[in-house]
């Protein structure tokens, strides 16, 4: 193999390990923010999120057996950052109605979704460019399911501020 390939090889695998370790502080952080939600629809979505990030990491594990690799992934600073930062703010006192609630977890929500993307994206690129095309398609296959899920975060938000006065939708940029 050449230095370039293990190079490429390596940064494929820290991704991997990165993913590993986002859709792990995902599923953990899911059920607080789900018992967050009133909106009956963002409750659908979010626990039929839940159950995917479930068979992502399943789809994940499976990359890592087939490419041989040991999962080591344990943390992400950035990832842990943003749960964090989402844990404070669904501690927030200030906001005076359920739908101002939903709309900030759909907030917090999308947040995650985009970075998902990002690192699901970087990851992709890597196993092409590394000829691992049953792995390239895995990770398509879960890279489009995130986007999916960020499509109906946006519908849900839309729809929960077309219920709400003005002000609300001002908010969340609708």
């Amino acid at each position: 193999m050449l230095i370039q390939d293990q190079s490429q090889r390596n940064l494929f695998i820290e991704h991997l390990e990165e993913l590993w370790a986002i859709e792990y502080r995902t599923l953990e952080a899911m059920p607080t923010i789900m018992d967050k939600v009133t909106d009956m629809g963002l409750k659908r979505i979010l626990a039929l999120h839940y159950a995917e990030t479930l068979n992502q990491t399943s789809a994940l594990r499976g990359i890592f057996k087939q490419l041989e690799i040991t999962i080591e992934g344990s943390g992400n600073e950035a990832f842990d950052t943003l749960i964090a930062e989402a844990a404070e703010q669904l501690q927030r006192d200030d906001l005076t109605t359920p739908e101002e609630a939903d709309l900030l977890v759909i907030a917090i929500c999308r947040k995650i979704e985009e970075y998902e993307i990002t690192r699901y994206s970087a990851a992709a690129f890597f196993a092409r460019a590394l000829g691992l095309e049953g792995v390239f398609r895995t990770l398509q296959t879960v890279l489009t399911e995130e986007k999916l899920a960020k499509v109906k975060l946006n519908f849900a938000a839309k729809n929960i501020a077309e219920r709400q006065p003005d002000e609300i939708a001002e908010h969340i940029g609708h």
